[in-house]
């Protein structure tokens, strides 16, 4: 008999040969990165859109080109396995689900699904399809060159997050724990979003930052559309099965440099939120650059969960936290982008 052959993970140094092999500038790799994840069909198809002219890789036109074919061919089985898949990942955490043989051909050898095919399970489950799996996933690898890197993390988080909900997962995966939070934190869940809303809930008056009056509501997710909006980038309510609530707060941050505004951001927008509503909050502080080495949490007032380098595998699971590693390339390979410390 003949072993299988088991192929290299998908690296930067494997995308270097493959962009070098069909002459597309160093320049333009981080774009190729940022939609293939770990698989190599993706990869070279990317290459041939930007070698075709084009300033970068749409995700749409990739799951089109790369797997239209596997639109027709995949059998309704493969795709509830893709699902099921999926799912177990984002609840538990990293890699931590074994991969069943009918979707363990489809994984790179860390177990991630290429993202396009990811893509196209949601979009082939209709039901799925009308909860809006198929947007968020495209919305999770989309990489629009139009957005700053960080205002793309935020969407990216923010779709990422709402995927989850579709199939009303667990706000913490089990294979992390929050920090100075009661047991019942780690039960907390997603409930399906039916709606997402741009409405802040805190503003800036009279030079001192105030609530809104906004009482966030279970079932909506909030992304304001301020871009000063002060200290959180995101929030929504969840909920425990035994009825506890909790506020969810985001501070989404690409550069490690801005761990210890995160940190103090947090805080002061869960002060003036427990004083007002009278619940429990969890301050997530998303800063994809910063180590493990990070101190400044010492500083949380609150119940926090880190996302940091160390944990985005854990958080993100294998199948997007390469999405939100290659926002940090971006981020390092083409400019200074900065964001002010209060939005």
């Amino acid at each position: 008999t003949v072993a299988d052959l088991k192929l290299p993970d998908m690296d930067r140094s494997a995308i270097a040969l493959i962009c070098r092999a069909l002459q597309l500038p160093e320049e333009h790799r981080w774009k190729v990165v940022a939609v293939a994840g770990s698989h190599f069909r993706s990869a070279v198809t990317s290459v041939d859109i930007l070698q075709e002219g084009n300033s970068h890789v749409d995700i749409a036109r990739l799951v089109k080109l790369s797997f239209d074919r596997l639109r027709q061919t995949l059998t309704d089985d493969s795709i509830v396995a893709i699902e099921d898949y999926i799912k177990a990942m984002m609840k538990k955490g990293g890699n931590h689900a074994p991969a069943p043989p009918m979707v363990k051909s489809n994984c790179s050898t860390d177990g991630a699904i290429p993202p396009a095919l990811i893509c196209v399970a949601c979009e082939r489950n209709s039901a799925l399809r009308k909860l809006g799996a198929d947007k968020h996933a495209l919305g999770i690898f989309h990489n629009d060159i139009e957005n700053a890197a960080f205002d793309q993390l935020e969407l990216s988080a923010m779709h990422f997050d709402l995927l989850r909900s579709v199939w009303e997962l667990p706000v913490v995966p089990s294979s992390m724990t929050v920090s100075g939070g009661e047991a019942w934190y780690a039960d907390l869940r997603f409930r399906r979003q039916l709606k997402s809303s741009g409405t802040g809930i805190l503003q800036m008056k009279a030079k001192k930052v105030v609530w809104t009056g906004l009482e966030p509501v279970i079932g909506v997710y909030y992304h304001p559309g301020l871009a000063n909006h002060p200290w959180i980038d995101r929030f929504f309510m969840a909920d425990t099965k035994s009825g506890k609530k909790c506020l969810v707060l985001y501070q989404d941050k690409i550069n490690a440099a801005g761990f210890p505004n995160a940190v103090e951001d947090l805080n002061l927008a869960a002060k003036i939120l427990t004083e007002k509503l009278k619940v429990e909050v969890l301050c997530v502080a998303n800063v994809i650059d910063a180590s493990g080495q990070t101190r400044s949490q010492s500083n949380f007032k609150y119940p926090y969960l880190l996302v940091r380098d160390s944990e985005l595998d854990e958080f993100y699971t294998t199948n997007f936290a390469p999405a939100m590693r290659f926002l940090w390339a971006r981020f390092r390979d083409h400019g200074a982008e900065t964001k002010p410390s209060d939005s």
